[in-house]
């Protein structure tokens, strides 16, 4: 049984989040109070004592116009993001392996700096263990391809649900054999990183050989192969490096499975509709690929 003052406090987050939106919307006309009410399943009583909490905090201040409504006349984000109980928003990115991984989680934190909001950036080995890591509640977002995160919804059955594109995933995978060795489809056996999901939908997508039942570590695949360890794998072009000893094959893919494979979304927890709306506030699709291509270029530097 959830007590009134752990009631009070989550009435209180809910409302907060939901100002804050509105006023990141440039936005500041307020429901009536029994809307937020009804919407938070709770009395008029405890969402007036949410209201006057905030304002004691210094996060709002109201302006009631009689028939007209109230509105916000004034907003401390920073107190206003605290009493949301979010702590800090920590969005999980894919390994930093290479510099476009890199430009993207410098595109996601300026995008979310600008509108001065508190923001870390963590990484995670593959989209299989960044959406464990969201389930867990163990960050706010992730960012995956969209290939991925088709394949961890329709195939794995994952709880969660994208907010929307986000900027450009490197996405030139293909396979990896040593110099020398042909790739023959259906016939080379294929080493995959199982925790990678855009790994495991071109395994299928390909009906690749197995290789033979193992961990295998996607930063570890182009050295395996090197090493004769493993007959071929799938990797990412641009984490081959200089490329010695290898030879790349890549992949033919349609237009569409491609776009998907390039594209990177960001997702949350399956119903965290406050967290939803918060990103589609405050993460700025044009914006973030904008500074992305910067950093691409060299005309801007890395920063998360």
């Amino acid at each position: 049984m959830i007590s009134s003052i752990n009631k009070q406090q989550l009435v209180r987050e809910r409302l907060a989040r939901e100002l804050l939106v509105l006023y990141l919307n440039g936005m500041n006309h307020l429901r009536p109070v029994q809307q937020y009410a009804e919407g938070f399943g709770v009395g008029r009583g405890t969402v007036q004592s949410a209201f006057q909490e905030l304002k004691a905090m210094g996060a709002i201040t109201l302006n009631a116009c009689g028939a007209r409504g109230t509105f916000l006349a004034k907003v401390d984000r920073r107190k206003l993001f605290d009493a949301c109980g979010y702590g800090e928003l920590i969005c999980l990115m894919p390994l930093d392996a290479n510099h476009h991984y890199r430009s993207l989680a410098t595109g996601i934190y300026e995008s979310i700096s600008a509108r001065e909001l508190p923001i870390h950036i963590l990484f995670a080995r593959g989209s299989r263990n960044r959406t464990k890591i969201l389930a867990r509640q163990k960050c706010d977002f992730a960012i995956m391809s969209l290939l991925a995160y088709e394949t961890a919804v329709n195939v794995r059955k994952d709880a969660i649900e994208s907010v929307g594109r986000i900027g450009e995933y490197p996405g030139d995978l293909g396979v990896v054999t040593r110099e020398g060795r042909p790739y023959v489809p259906g016939e080379t056996k294929v080493a995959f990183d199982d925790h990678s999901y855009d790994q495991c939908a071109l395994h299928a997508l390909f009906s690749m050989r197995d290789e033979e039942p193992a961990e295998y570590l996607n930063v570890q695949l182009a050295d395996m192969v090197r090493q004769g360890r493993v007959e071929a794998a799938i990797c990412d072009r641009s984490s081959l490096g200089s490329h010695a000893g290898l030879c790349f094959h890549p992949l033919e893919l349609s237009e569409a499975a491609r776009v998907k494979l390039r594209t990177a979304v960001a997702v949350v927890r399956q119903g965290d509709a406050s967290m939803r709306e918060l990103l589609l506030s405050v993460l700025e699709p044009d914006a973030v690929s904008q500074v992305q291509k910067q950093v691409l270029a060299g005309e801007r530097l890395v920063k998360y």
